[in-house]
Protein backbone atom coordinates (compact mmCIF):
# COMPACT_ATOMS: atom_id res chain seq x y z
CA UNK A 1 0.00 0.00 0.00
CA UNK A 2 2.74 2.51 0.68
CA UNK A 3 4.52 1.75 -2.58
CA UNK A 4 1.27 2.21 -4.17
CA UNK A 5 0.94 5.75 -2.39
CA UNK A 6 4.43 6.50 -3.30
CA UNK A 7 3.52 5.74 -7.11
CA UNK A 8 0.55 7.76 -7.05
CA UNK A 9 2.81 11.01 -5.35
CA UNK A 10 5.61 10.18 -7.90
CA UNK A 11 3.42 10.74 -11.24
CA UNK A 12 1.29 13.78 -9.34
CA UNK A 13 4.70 15.61 -9.24
CA UNK A 14 5.75 14.72 -13.02
CA UNK A 15 2.47 16.22 -14.24
CA UNK A 16 2.75 19.26 -11.78
CA UNK A 17 6.22 19.72 -13.22
CA UNK A 18 5.26 19.63 -17.10
CA UNK A 19 2.22 21.58 -16.48
CA UNK A 20 4.47 24.32 -15.04
CA UNK A 21 6.87 24.00 -17.25
CA UNK A 22 4.91 25.05 -20.03
CA UNK A 23 4.08 23.57 -23.77
CA UNK A 24 7.19 23.80 -24.90
CA UNK A 25 8.24 20.86 -22.96
CA UNK A 26 4.93 19.11 -23.67
CA UNK A 27 6.94 16.37 -25.46
CA UNK A 28 7.65 14.70 -21.69
CA UNK A 29 3.78 14.44 -20.92
CA UNK A 30 3.21 12.43 -24.80
CA UNK A 31 6.37 10.60 -24.67
CA UNK A 32 5.61 9.40 -21.18
CA UNK A 33 2.16 8.15 -22.07
CA UNK A 34 3.60 7.05 -25.70
CA UNK A 35 1.44 9.76 -27.21
CA UNK A 36 2.53 11.85 -30.15
CA UNK A 37 0.93 14.86 -29.20
CA UNK A 38 4.44 16.73 -30.90
CA UNK A 39 6.58 15.83 -33.67
CA UNK A 40 10.27 16.56 -32.19
CA UNK A 41 11.93 17.97 -35.48
CA UNK A 42 15.30 16.73 -34.20
CA UNK A 43 14.53 13.37 -34.57
CA UNK A 44 14.57 14.16 -38.50
CA UNK A 45 16.46 17.40 -38.81
CA UNK A 46 20.11 18.89 -37.79
CA UNK A 47 20.00 20.01 -34.28
CA UNK A 48 23.28 21.48 -32.76
CA UNK A 49 23.47 20.38 -29.09
CA UNK A 50 26.19 23.95 -28.27
CA UNK A 51 24.30 26.52 -27.05
CA UNK A 52 26.02 29.38 -29.50
CA UNK A 53 25.20 26.91 -32.18
CA UNK A 54 22.25 26.43 -31.44
CA UNK A 55 21.39 29.93 -31.30
CA UNK A 56 22.76 31.54 -34.58
CA UNK A 57 22.52 28.83 -36.78
CA UNK A 58 19.14 27.35 -35.62
CA UNK A 59 17.62 23.61 -36.71
CA UNK A 60 18.38 22.53 -40.43
CA UNK A 61 15.42 20.17 -42.20
CA UNK A 62 17.13 21.16 -45.29
CA UNK A 63 16.51 18.72 -47.87
CA UNK A 64 15.45 16.11 -45.57
CA UNK A 65 12.41 14.79 -48.07
CA UNK A 66 9.89 16.08 -45.86
CA UNK A 67 6.54 15.88 -47.50
CA UNK A 68 4.67 17.45 -44.38
CA UNK A 69 4.65 19.08 -41.23
CA UNK A 70 2.50 17.60 -38.22
CA UNK A 71 0.52 19.50 -36.13
CA UNK A 72 2.47 20.87 -32.94
CA UNK A 73 5.89 20.92 -34.27
CA UNK A 74 8.09 21.22 -31.27
CA UNK A 75 11.06 23.64 -31.36
CA UNK A 76 12.85 23.92 -28.12
CA UNK A 77 13.17 27.43 -26.95
CA UNK A 78 17.26 27.21 -27.28
CA UNK A 79 16.44 27.61 -31.25
CA UNK A 80 15.04 30.58 -32.93
CA UNK A 81 15.79 29.30 -36.68
CA UNK A 82 14.47 26.72 -38.54
CA UNK A 83 15.09 26.20 -41.91
CA UNK A 84 12.61 23.78 -43.80
CA UNK A 85 14.08 24.49 -47.65
CA UNK A 86 14.16 22.11 -50.50
CA UNK A 87 11.21 19.73 -49.06
CA UNK A 88 8.23 18.82 -50.85
CA UNK A 89 5.88 20.36 -48.27
CA UNK A 90 2.57 20.94 -49.55
CA UNK A 91 0.58 22.36 -46.45
CA UNK A 92 0.45 23.97 -43.13
CA UNK A 93 -1.73 24.83 -40.85
CA UNK A 94 -2.47 27.39 -37.75
CA UNK A 95 -1.82 24.51 -35.50
CA UNK A 96 1.68 23.45 -37.02
CA UNK A 97 4.06 25.87 -34.87
CA UNK A 98 1.58 25.76 -32.22
CA UNK A 99 4.22 24.67 -29.56
CA UNK A 100 7.01 26.66 -31.05
CA UNK A 101 6.28 29.94 -29.88
CA UNK A 102 10.05 31.50 -29.97
CA UNK A 103 10.85 31.09 -33.22
CA UNK A 104 12.77 34.58 -34.79
CA UNK A 105 13.32 33.00 -38.32
CA UNK A 106 11.30 30.43 -40.53
CA UNK A 107 12.51 29.11 -43.69
CA UNK A 108 10.07 27.43 -46.28
CA UNK A 109 11.57 27.99 -49.64
CA UNK A 110 11.40 25.66 -52.29
CA UNK A 111 8.76 23.61 -51.16
CA UNK A 112 5.41 22.49 -52.80
CA UNK A 113 2.76 24.66 -51.03
CA UNK A 114 0.03 25.58 -53.07
CA UNK A 115 -2.09 27.94 -50.66
CA UNK A 116 -1.77 29.72 -46.99
CA UNK A 117 -4.94 30.20 -44.85
CA UNK A 118 -6.07 32.40 -42.36
CA UNK A 119 -3.34 32.75 -39.36
CA UNK A 120 -1.18 30.15 -40.40
CA UNK A 121 1.88 32.26 -38.58
CA UNK A 122 -0.37 33.28 -35.64
CA UNK A 123 1.36 31.23 -33.04
CA UNK A 124 5.00 32.65 -33.87
CA UNK A 125 4.48 36.57 -32.36
CA UNK A 126 8.69 36.93 -32.52
CA UNK A 127 8.95 36.08 -35.94
CA UNK A 128 11.17 38.00 -37.69
CA UNK A 129 12.24 36.73 -40.88
CA UNK A 130 10.11 34.33 -43.26
CA UNK A 131 10.93 32.80 -46.58
CA UNK A 132 8.04 31.33 -48.45
CA UNK A 133 10.21 31.97 -52.03
CA UNK A 134 9.84 29.19 -54.39
CA UNK A 135 6.98 27.61 -53.99
CA UNK A 136 3.38 27.02 -55.88
CA UNK A 137 1.64 29.66 -54.10
CA UNK A 138 -1.23 31.22 -56.10
CA UNK A 139 -3.53 32.60 -53.32
CA UNK A 140 -3.31 34.34 -50.11
CA UNK A 141 -5.68 35.05 -47.59
CA UNK A 142 -6.37 38.95 -45.50
CA UNK A 143 -5.41 37.56 -42.45
CA UNK A 144 -2.49 35.40 -43.74
CA UNK A 145 0.15 36.79 -42.08
CA UNK A 146 -2.54 38.01 -39.12
CA UNK A 147 -0.17 37.34 -35.59
CA UNK A 148 3.33 37.85 -37.06
CA UNK A 149 3.19 42.06 -36.28
CA UNK A 150 7.52 42.00 -35.53
CA UNK A 151 8.06 40.71 -38.84
CA UNK A 152 10.64 42.50 -40.57
CA UNK A 153 11.61 40.45 -43.81
CA UNK A 154 9.28 38.78 -46.05
CA UNK A 155 10.24 36.87 -49.36
CA UNK A 156 7.07 35.66 -51.89
CA UNK A 157 9.29 35.95 -54.93
CA UNK A 158 9.19 32.84 -57.83
CA UNK A 159 5.48 31.66 -56.72
CA UNK A 160 2.39 32.22 -58.55
CA UNK A 161 0.19 34.95 -56.87
CA UNK A 162 -1.35 36.89 -59.96
CA UNK A 163 -3.64 38.88 -57.04
CA UNK A 164 -3.38 40.41 -53.75
CA UNK A 165 -6.04 41.03 -51.41
CA UNK A 166 -5.89 44.80 -50.10
CA UNK A 167 -5.76 44.17 -46.34
CA UNK A 168 -3.58 40.89 -46.80
CA UNK A 169 -0.28 43.44 -45.66
CA UNK A 170 -2.34 44.57 -42.93
CA UNK A 171 -0.94 43.02 -39.44
CA UNK A 172 3.17 43.91 -40.71
CA UNK A 173 3.55 47.40 -39.67
CA UNK A 174 6.96 46.12 -38.90
CA UNK A 175 7.85 45.31 -42.61
CA UNK A 176 11.07 46.37 -44.17
CA UNK A 177 11.64 44.23 -46.97
CA UNK A 178 9.61 42.73 -48.79
CA UNK A 179 10.05 40.63 -52.04
CA UNK A 180 7.16 39.47 -54.95
CA UNK A 181 9.56 38.97 -57.32
CA UNK A 182 8.41 36.47 -60.28
CA UNK A 183 4.73 36.12 -59.89
CA UNK A 184 2.68 36.67 -62.59
CA UNK A 185 1.03 40.05 -60.58
CA UNK A 186 -1.78 41.44 -62.82
CA UNK A 187 -2.32 44.39 -60.73
CA UNK A 188 -1.62 46.38 -57.48
CA UNK A 189 -2.76 49.01 -55.80
CA UNK A 190 -1.29 50.82 -53.29
CA UNK A 191 -3.98 49.85 -50.89
CA UNK A 192 -1.94 47.38 -50.26
CA UNK A 193 1.04 48.48 -48.38
CA UNK A 194 -0.87 51.24 -46.41
CA UNK A 195 0.52 49.72 -43.49
CA UNK A 196 3.84 49.14 -44.38
CA UNK A 197 5.01 52.67 -43.74
CA UNK A 198 8.74 51.16 -42.80
CA UNK A 199 8.93 49.72 -45.61
CA UNK A 200 12.54 50.21 -47.14
CA UNK A 201 12.83 47.38 -50.10
CA UNK A 202 10.30 45.98 -52.22
CA UNK A 203 11.51 44.14 -55.21
CA UNK A 204 8.76 44.36 -58.18
CA UNK A 205 11.20 42.19 -60.40
CA UNK A 206 9.72 40.26 -63.02
CA UNK A 207 6.10 40.90 -62.16
CA UNK A 208 3.38 40.51 -64.35
CA UNK A 209 2.49 44.00 -64.80
CA UNK A 210 4.38 47.11 -66.76
CA UNK A 211 2.68 50.24 -64.80
CA UNK A 212 1.73 51.14 -61.01
CA UNK A 213 -1.26 53.14 -59.84
CA UNK A 214 0.30 56.91 -59.87
CA UNK A 215 -1.04 56.95 -55.92
CA UNK A 216 1.24 53.76 -55.50
CA UNK A 217 4.59 55.20 -54.13
CA UNK A 218 2.64 58.38 -52.58
CA UNK A 219 0.74 56.19 -50.70
CA UNK A 220 3.84 54.46 -49.12
CA UNK A 221 6.53 56.87 -48.91
CA UNK A 222 6.77 59.25 -45.69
Amino acid sequence: MRAFSQSVVALTLFLTTVLMIGPSQAWLFSRFFGRNTTWDLCDKCKCPTILQEAREHGISCRDVNLTQLDDGVLIERNYSKVDFSKNSISRITEDTFDVSHTLRSVDLSANALVSLGSSVFKSLPSLDSLSLENNQISSLDEETFDGIGNLTSLDLSYNKISDLPPGVFKALPKLQHLSLAFNPLTNMNGSVLWSSRNLVTLDLSGIGFKTLHKDFFSSNMT
